[in-house]
């Protein structure tokens, strides 16, 4: 049995139950704010369009955008899921609003005709693919329209996680191994967000990804998720999945303010992600852990350390980089440069761009 089909198996048996990843969980991972994150709050992604969402899971996103008329507005919404949530979102989608296909990435070409689609989203599914991250965007593409566009998100923290993925060596197809280390891990973030001062949570950071869920149990079941899936590679940076999808012929179009979200355009010229030029006036908007640690890793001093967006304005580039868990969302903070005339991915960055690309 592949990897893949093992994954399948995995969430075959973990959407049974109510976990982070059911519609209405979490306030986290629903509302507007969610979905403008992403970039796929905007009507013109659907509206008079063909629009295909694999791997929707238990519809947390599909039934959000249900919600906000998205899906009425498409000629036709096309979702795709390889287990039987997708019963699920069909008992909560109106009759006929949407076409289900139960299949894998890799059974599409025999269900779906080549370039059919207008837009193609892509949320949270990339890092759960058997194959490399190119090949995975070449299989995407084959579905995509000329100028037609590709939301992806993924989960990328800045940091290669290589503690915790180590540990996944020894943890996947072994239940108690995994229960284990997801116990672990929740109390390493609980103690590491108890205590008072920084150095715990930079070290949880660069080897564990942070859950956002309120509860211990909500914590406990992300980390379970993490640390029991077969394929789950959130190692990935910007750069990497630049990098593949020029490869299958999408250009980066555009970037949003949650880590890692992007827009793609096939047949679009390939764009690279900016950095900071040499000689530019730079500031740092977080004066905690983050952004200290952010400031000595681009060589800049105290001053250029501020506390809020509004305090950076003026300056030529711009790095958020303040402990997001603790204060207000990156989506806000960006929101207040761009209404200053700031682009991100140009003269703003999220501190997760500028992490290291796969070596």
């Amino acid at each position: 049995m592949s990897r893949a089909a093992d994954g399948v198996g995995f969430y075959e048996r973990f959407f049974k139950g109510e976990t982070f990843l059911s519609p209405g969980r979490t306030s986290v991972y629903s509302g507007k704010a969610y979905l403008r994150g992403m970039g796929i709050d905007d009507p013109a992604l659907f509206a008079g369009r063909r629009v295909l969402e694999i791997g929707a899971g238990r519809g947390r996103v599909t039934l959000q955008l249900e919600e906000h008329g998205m899906l009425a507005s498409t000629t036709e919404y096309v979702v795709v899921e390889p287990t039987s949530a997708i019963d699920r979102i069909a008992e909560a989608l109106p009759p006929g609003r949407a076409t289900l296909v139960r299949s894998p990435l890799e059974g599409l070409r025999e269900r779906l005709q080549p370039a059919s689609f207008d837009t193609i989203l892509c949320l949270g599914v990339m890092p759960h693919l058997d194959e490399s991250l190119r090949r995975s965007f070449e299989a995407v593409a084959h579905f995509l329209r000329p100028g037609g566009a590709v939301m992806v998100n993924a989960f990328f923290n800045g940091d290669r996680l290589r503690l915790s993925q180590e540990l996944r060596r020894y943890t996947v197809g072994h239940p108690a191994r995994t229960s284990a280390a997801a116990l672990g891990q929740t109390l390493l973030q609980k103690a590491s967000y108890g205590l008072h001062f920084g150095a715990p949570r930079l070290w949880y950071h660069r080897h564990f990804p942070f859950s956002f869920q309120k509860s211990f149990r909500g914590i406990f079941d992300q980390c379970r998720e993490y640390f029991g899936v077969p394929n789950y590679d959130i190692s990935l940076s910007y750069e990497d999945y630049i990098e593949a999808m020029a490869s299958a012929g999408l250009g980066l179009a555009e970037l949003y303010p949650t880590s890692l979200s992007l827009k793609a355009v096939k047949g679009a010229a390939t764009c690279r992600l900016g950095g900071i030029r040499p000689g530019a006036t730079v500031a740092v908007v977080g004066r905690d852990w983050r952004g200290r640690a952010m400031a000595r890793r681009l060589g800049l001093r105290e001053a250029s350390l501020k506390a809020t967006p509004e305090e950076a304005v003026g300056h030529d580039q711009v790095v958020i980089a303040y402990d997001y868990t603790r204060g207000p969302s990156y989506i806000d903070a960006v929101s207040v440069l761009v209404d200053h005339g700031y682009r991100l991915g140009e003269t703003v960055f999220i501190h997760q761009m500028l992490g290291p690309s796969k070596a």
